[in-house]
């Protein structure tokens, strides 16, 4: 699965935002927590030195070490703390064993703790009792330990309220953040995806362009201008090879023909001998080949410098591609292959004659080069907005891993277990060129051992 970088842009946002919240949440709630608990432990810290000191004053005269807490001192602990949602526990140690006694809220409080509880070390314990929350304080005195014990739900119940606007509020704030961090990096994206929409549509015809102005001196002003600079080296490098490769072109075209007239002189003389007539053969023959390699280098080289204008006239296409059947189908008289029109509407086109015809004979000769014995097959077919050519065979067929690169130059098929078959791999370059200079798009579909099929399609309107 693809991501861009503006949705991960998004994600981080949406995950920082939810973690700094999140992270502000626990810390409020932790501190919150600990002060409330702060303050509850102060209060009973308080409660239990006035019970002590009310137990070595006032209540001195009702405490026995024998009879223990006298039934006033226990009425005068529940009126003090009933009210004040709080409890206390006294137990005392003596001769007969422990004796505890309960004053305030919780009348069943030992029953609500664990055995053992009494015997706990001082300090400060939290307990919940019927759902809700206490802060319980022990303390060792001398005439025995306290236990004094406060309702602590203020924290809960404050948690218990935020946690229902949370679950609301979070989702709604989550929302807003991601669609303002979806914004936000689209906008700060808008200068790549401008480049990019820009870069994608620069090729080795058109390379004068330059991406998209962004005069910021941030890092995509970096970038930008480091790729604008990358391109005009690019563009004076392809330069400087087209402009080799038509001189190159030129200055061969020359001694070829001189030389391939030279051979065509000496194959016509008279009483040469066998080997040296076909050695003229060979030689004449390369020669030829080497002439229109020439000829499609010096055409390519003149298309992608701007050279090369289009002869654009009204031509009858039909007719045109009645002509290259004919000559097709004398190249292959002598083989077992049926050349067939399958479908020829009448088509006036505006175009370049010349060009269009030279793309129907190298896709022709392609077809008859790949196919052994079978049939090949024309289609021209008037398809609004356009038109439509096809050509099938009945051939070897492509590999589908030579099927991406068949429009590169110099890049030719050799399918297994076959002889090598003669050409310069310039012929579909050249097509797919013509193609693309009359506005239209040519595909390829192939399956090996069944057959290959050329579409193009061209434009009805005027260029």
């Amino acid at each position: 699965m693809n991501y861009s970088i503006r949705s991960y842009l998004t994600r981080l946002t949406v995950g920082v935002f939810a973690g700094i919240l999140l992270f502000i949440f626990l810390s409020a709630g932790i501190a919150l927590y600990l002060n409330l608990n702060r303050e509850v432990d102060k209060g009973l810290e308080i409660e239990v030195k006035r019970l002590a000191g009310m137990v070595h004053t006032e209540f001195s005269g009702l405490i026995s070490g024998e009879t223990g807490l006298s039934d006033e001192f226990i009425e005068e602990l529940t009126e003090i703390y009933l009210y004040k949602h709080q409890f206390v526990m006294i137990a005392m140690e003596s001769d007969s064993g422990r004796h505890v006694y309960f004053g305030g809220e919780k009348e069943n409080i030992q029953r609500l703790l664990a055995d053992g509880f009494l015997s706990n070390n001082d300090g400060f314990y939290n307990r919940v009792f019927n759902g809700r929350h206490y802060r319980i304080l022990i303390r060792q005195s001398d005439f025995g330990r306290l236990i004094i014990g406060a309702e602590n739900q203020t924290f809960f119940d404050i948690a218990a309220g935020f946690r229902n606007i949370l679950l609301i509020g979070v989702p709604v704030l989550i929302i807003i953040v991601l669609i303002g961090g979806n914004f936000l990096a689209r906008r700060a994206m808008r200068p790549v995806v401008s480049a990019a929409e820009k870069a994608d549509r620069i090729t080795l015809t058109n390379l004068k362009t330059t991406l998209s102005d962004y005069d910021k001196k941030d890092e995509f002003g970096i970038l930008i201008s480091t790729l604008n600079r990358m391109i005009v080296r690019i563009d004076q490098e392809v330069s400087r090879i087209r402009r080799f490769t038509q001189d190159a072109a030129h200055e061969l075209r020359t001694p070829l023909t001189i030389l391939r007239g030279e051979l065509e002189m000496l194959y016509q003389e008279q009483d040469l001998p066998d080997e040296i007539g076909s050695a003229l053969q060979k030689a004449l023959d390369k020669t030829i080949i080497l002439q229109k390699i020439v000829d499609d280098l010096m055409l390519l080289a003149r298309s992608e410098s701007g050279d090369y204008t289009l002869d654009v006239k009204i031509i009858s296409l039909d007719r045109l591609m009645k002509d290259v059947v004919e000559d097709i189908k004398i190249l292959a008289e002598h083989r077992p292959i049926e050349i067939l029109t399958e479908h020829c509407d009448p088509v006036e086109y505006t175009g370049d004659e010349s060009l269009i015809r030279r793309l129907l004979l190298n896709l022709s000769d392609n077809a008859l080069k790949f196919t052994e014995q079978g049939k090949i097959i024309f289609s021209l077919r008037n398809m609004p907005p356009g038109y439509e050519i096809k050509i099938s065979d009945t051939g070897t067929g492509i590999p589908p891993q030579d099927l991406p690169h068949i429009f590169d130059r110099f890049y030719r098929v050799e399918p297994d277990g076959k002889e090598k078959r003669t050409g310069s791999g310039l012929g579909l370059a050249i097509s797919k060129w013509i193609v693309d200079a009359h506005g239209g798009n040519i595909d390829i579909d192939s399956i090996p051992s069944v057959g290959t099929t050329v579409t193009i399609r061209l434009p009805a309107a005027d260029r």
